[in-house]
């Protein structure tokens, strides 16, 4: 393995490790996704890149880790996101993790 890819792997490894420290399987629930619906459908609006991005990493990293709340995750990309976009992000994700 080269050391780019090394780099990368370990970049990664961090990031998700960062993300799930700070949105933790605890935090992810259907009555928070109800309650901050609006507010993530707006953000998602505003910045669609970074959101997808971030949503893909947490998604791997749940995947991954085969932590519990990826139900969850994957219902709330088709609620987030609608249903074609968040098909793509939850299936690519879902294979990478």
């Amino acid at each position: 393995m080269s050391p780019k890819r090394k780099m990368a792997l370990v970049i990664f490894i961090l990031l998700t490790i960062s993300l799930l420290s700070r949105y933790g399987a605890q935090h992810i629930t259907l009555e928070q996704l109800k309650t901050s619906h609006l507010r993530l459908q707006t953000y998602y609006s505003e910045n669609p890149i970074k959101t997808l991005s971030m949503f893909t990493v947490l998604y791997i990293g749940f995947t991954a880790l085969s932590l519990p709340g990826a139900t969850v995750l994957t219902v709330s990309a088709g609620v987030i996101f609608g249903f074609w976009v968040g098909l793509v992000a939850v299936c690519l994700a879902s294979n990478i993790g």
